[in-house]
């Protein structure tokens, strides 16, 4: 599959009223109008609350009377509240019926919701809560799957961590290995976790050429044992000198896991961008195929 082969059109053509009904009806039929209801529903009882609260103070203060303020408030507020919700929720709606559209147009499968889904690579099976969305994946030979993750840590002071994600199946299983750009002037930027199923050790990058400047630029862990077959790969392959500006220009971090190459960003991918997908998936296939290349004979 490649970008050049793909039929953009359904991710921006013009959503009429026929358009928004039949996401409404796709909304209904994928069970997803219960989750788009949750945070109006929520908002509103948090207003009605309130304005319950101010009512009794107001009524102590200056009688039945002065609870009239509030109640009509409330009244206005949740108005704005189901205005705004539904305006929202016809934007989702939009967005998958595009994205639906899209996948049907290319002989992919469009899936707007995961809970829990089981896959390979470390930033799933962990958390709770965890959820994907938009994930759009191609079968053949290279399976490829574009989506985006989400999952909640820790216990009282949980944090919501997102991550948007490409993979694509490796025709020769590579030995496991993560490469994640150093975070140097960039604290904000979320880390990715570190897998949970295997130790991995540091991978010194010495023995390339410029492995100074890459190992200032790059973290790389691999399995206990395989530093040195992970070293020669990554120089063969993500670290030639196209790749690696294509790969760093998009800030992404990446991950071997059995016959699997896996890319993620800490920022959502929007598939509903065709932006996104003309630069997200040549530089997949080309990662993977560079990966085959060198994997080919025997190791």
């Amino acid at each position: 599959m490649k970008s050049a082969e793909l039929d953009l059109a359904p991710l921006t053509e013009p959503a009429g009223a026929a358009a928004v009904q039949r996401a409404r009806e796709l909304a209904r039929e994928q069970g997803l109008a219960r989750y788009e209801a949750l945070g109006g529903c929520v908002v509103i009882g948090l207003v009605f609350v309130v304005c319950g609260l101010v009512a009794m103070i107001v009524v102590t203060l200056w009688g039945p009377l002065g609870a009239a303020l509030p109640a009509f408030v409330g009244i206005v507020v949740a108005a704005i509240v189901v205005v705004v919700t539904r305006n929202r929720a016809d934007a989702g709606r939009i967005r998958r019926f595009r994205m639906q559209r899209f996948a049907e147009r290319n002989g992919a499968r469009y899936l707007p919701r995961v809970t829990d889904p089981e896959r390979p690579g470390r930033i799933f099976g962990i958390g709770s809560v965890a959820v994907s969305n938009d994930v759009v994946a191609f079968d053949g030979a290279r399976e490829i799957e574009v989506g985006n993750h989400a999952y909640s840590t820790g216990y009282r002071d949980s944090v919501r961590m997102s991550w948007g994600y490409a993979s694509a199946r490796l025709q020769h299983e590579a030995p496991r290995c993560t490469v994640d750009l150093r975070r140097r002037g960039a604290a904000s930027r979320q880390s990715p976790p570190g897998p949970v199923d295997v130790a991995l050790g540091d991978v010194d990058l010495a023995g390339l050429e410029h492995g100074d400047e890459l190992a200032a630029r790059f973290a790389v862990s691999s399995q206990i044992g395989r530093s040195e077959t992970v070293r020669a790969l990554l120089g063969r392959t993500v670290f030639g000198p196209e790749l690696v500006e294509r790969y760093t220009a998009r800030g992404l971090d990446l991950e071997i896991v059995d016959d699997r190459l896996i890319l993620t960003s800490p920022e959502q991918l929007a598939g509903d961008d065709p932006e996104t997908w003309r630069w997200l998936l040549p530089l997949l296939v080309d990662l993977a195929d560079a990966i085959d290349a060198v994997r080919r004979p025997a190791d």
